[in-house]
């Protein structure tokens, strides 16, 4: 604080005398001779709880006693004094103004607590620089700094009209009213700030999302915010006076008043937990309970924060399965990978076998057999590609209500007469792109899985609408990519199941059939088909209440022009050439097949077992190769590596992939090659030569 602008001596008498007087109440050596502050505790029993009117008691008690022309106590606001209390003032005098050059400021400015006098004011600066002094005529001063904390912030003064001294009563009266209004100001502040947190906890109390709670000892809520009152249903008379059992089950209210009796024993609750409301419905809470303690440190309440984390729950427990899929479809993609390249060479060997097979003769036979065999195992083998993701589509623009009747009219000449069908389906609903043939094998499995949850008979009732995701109502769609999809739902009135086994539906080979009556791979390969679609598949179900499938489909946006893929078409007699062709596989069988069924044809073949070994192989007969054959799947140096450096040593290479599966690393990276020819394996003998002839023969006149 800095020094007043004027020092004792300009006309300024400060109260420096043997005399001591503190703010607690002890007056000058000479006593209370005029009862003064007698007469200053008098007006003390006129107190109120309001600060600011007792400030203005004072104030006035002050002009009064010292029978002074006018008083008035002026406080520090910012950088400006305001006349917080007036007695016998001018209202103009009543403002806000540059604290510069006034008495009062120069009071506060002070580093000493004492009072200040001013016998004539006409001798000093102040009767120039401060405004107030001449209109109201004031002739003598005396006034004291107010204190807060360890500051001051006000002046609390008495003027005259006249000249005149001041005695060491009339300044211990100053004082002491300076004082018990600094008393006042912090508690004014403390109240102020008390206030304001108050304002600031109702508005958390009011705006919070979660459900916030106060109970008293008898478990029975005395406060609740609007959260809460959502959360029950209820306005808060509705709740307050009332314990759970009023709004849960019983095992859950039973649960609830265990947790509540810990927490006024002195525990602090934090924990999630499934709760049943009084209709039985279940939900998951994340529950804060802490113990409200009074003055004296008892516990007399239960303050709560109730979370719901049901749909939080639900994701995690969609993220978990989701990963859980993911790491089964790696696994069940690379098992399929390794089977093709093993069905490869069985089938094709056993092609040529029969090929060179006396017509009639016993061995055709059976090797007709194992061909059958291998066929079978293909499709095997695909479904499990199907579920992890790993089969090639081919999509075009699709009607979904289209393919969904005609499954339809599949599964009614299918299933017996006591399955009814209901179909549901949305107008202009839109189309999507996807391979028709899977999405209609989708629709049949889980019609067929329908109708075997009703061995009795039912319904199965399919619906189509165009639907934007997310949805709120269904917290499982809240990590799908925002936008317009075609729902499908497909419902029946079976069985149902329980929840444990709706988690485990889309597994592959997990079934609840009888053995021999499923492999449980249906809903595996309707899961792979949906998600290679970039869709979602979804399953809820009760025990007797029947299942609902739903599926969500990228809805296409129109676009004119759009024609639909022609499959290349067959023919009896498989064509040959006189080509060279390079076969690039890790798989000795697979390439050594290859290379037996292309030589039988015409053709030259060259052999490669990694990436390595194909770029010097072909750098040695870079203007003989005609095609090359490659895998992609190969240790080492992968075939779209190898295929990237091929081509930059011959643009115009022709070329095509056969492999088991199109791994996702290797599909980012085929993207930059443009539409490439693409033969699955295990492929037969067929389809390689019409292959290679078809990828030879483009862009030739």
């Amino acid at each position: 604080m800095k020094q007043g602008l004027h020092k004792p001596g300009d006309g300024i008498v400060s109260a420096q005398s043997g005399s001591s007087f503190s703010a607690e109440g002890a007056d000058y050596a000479c006593g209370d001779q005029g009862g003064l502050l007698t007469g200053l505790a008098d007006y003390f029993r006129n107190f109120s709880a309001d600060a600011l009117a007792n400030i203005q008691l004072i104030t006035a008690c002050c002009g009064k006693l010292l029978n002074a022309q006018g008083a008035f106590y002026s406080r520090q606001v910012e950088d400006k004094l305001k006349f917080f209390a007036t007695w016998n003032t001018p209202q103009e005098a009543v403002l806000y103004e540059d604290p510069r050059g006034r008495v009062c400021d120069d009071v506060i400015q002070r580093d000493s607590d004492e009072v200040v006098v001013i016998k004539d004011v006409r001798t000093t600066p102040f009767w120039e620089t401060d405004p107030h002094l001449k209109p109201m005529g004031v002739i003598s001063y005396i006034g004291c700094a107010c204190t807060l904390g360890n500051r001051h912030v006000g002046a609390l003064c008495a003027v005259f009209d006249h000249v005149r001294d001041f005695s060491n009563q009339e300044k211990a009266l100053i004082s002491l009213a300076a004082s018990v209004i600094g008393s006042e100001e912090t508690r004014r502040q403390a109240e102020n700030a008390l206030s304001s947190a108050r304002e600031k906890h109702n508005a958390i109390f009011e705006a919070a999302l979660d459900h916030i709670y106060i109970k008293d000892k008898n478990f029975c809520y005395t406060a609740l915010n609007p959260a809460g009152e959502d959360f029950f249903g209820l306005d808060e008379s509705q709740v307050l006076g009332k314990d759970d059992l009023h709004f849960f089950a019983p095992e859950s209210a039973s649960y609830i008043h265990e947790m509540d009796q810990r927490v006024l024993n002195g525990a602090v609750i934090n924990q999630k937990k499934e709760l049943a409301d009084i209709h039985g419905e279940k939900r998951d809470f994340h529950v804060i309970k802490v113990p409200l303690r009074g003055q004296d440190g008892r516990v007399e309440g239960i303050c709560g924060i109730a979370r719901d984390v049901t749909h939080t729950r639900l994701l995690e427990k969609q993220q978990v399965q989701m990963r859980k899929m993911q790491a089964l479809g790696a696994l069940a993609g690379g098992l399929a990978h390794d089977f093709n390249n093993i069905l490869a060479a069985i089938m094709g060997y056993t092609e040529l076998a029969l090929e060179n097979a006396t017509c009639g003769s016993d061995n055709q036979d059976e090797l007709e057999v194992v061909l059958k065999a291998t066929e079978r195992a293909k499709a095997l083998v695909r479904q499990i590609m199907t579920f992890s993701s790993k089969v090639r589509l081919e999509p075009v623009s699709m009607d979904l209500n289209r393919e969904v009747r005609q499954a339809c009219m599949i599964l009614e000449n299918t299933l017996p007469g006591n399955i009814a069908f209901e179909l549901n389906f949305g107008k202009h609903l839109g189309r999507m792109k996807g391979d028709p043939a899977k999405i209609g094998q989708v629709i049949l499995n889980l019609g067929l899985n329908a109708a075997d949850a009703m061995p009795q008979g039912g319904t199965i009732t399919f619906k189509t609408r165009a639907q934007e995701l997310p949805l709120e109502s269904r917290p499982e769609t809240q990590d799908q990519r925002p936008g317009l999809y075609l729902m499908l739902s497909i419902r029946d009135n079976g069985c149902g199941m329980d929840e444990k086994t709706c988690e485990r539906v889309f597994e592959p080979f997990f079934t609840t059939k009888d053995l021999g009556k499923g492999m449980g791979l249906g809903l595996s390969t309707a899961f792979g088909i949906v998600k290679s679609h970039g869709g979602r598949i979804f399953c809820q179900s009760s025990p007797n209440k029947g299942s609902v499938f739903t599926l969500y489909f990228p809805m296409l946006a129109p676009e004119p022009g759009s024609s639909e893929k022609v499959d290349f078409l067959d023919a009896d007699d498989a064509p040959g050439g006189n080509e060279l062709i390079m076969v690039v596989d890790d798989e000795d069988n697979v390439r050594h097949l290859a290379r037996t069924i292309l030589e039988r044809k015409g053709y030259s073949v060259l052999g490669a077992s990694s990436g390595e070994a194909a770029l010097s192989l072909f750098s040695a007969n870079q203007t003989k190769i005609h095609l090359v054959i490659m895998d992609l799947g190969m240790p080492g140096m992968s075939g779209t590596q190898c295929l990237e450096r091929l081509l930059a040593l011959k643009p115009d290479l022709k070329f095509m992939v056969a492999s088991g599966y199109a791994r996702k690393q290797d599909a980012k990276g085929m993207a930059s090659l443009g539409e490439v020819p693409f033969l699955g394996k295990p492929f037969t003998v067929k389809d390689l030569l019409f292959k290679v002839r078809q990828v030879i023969d483009q862009d030739q006149e």
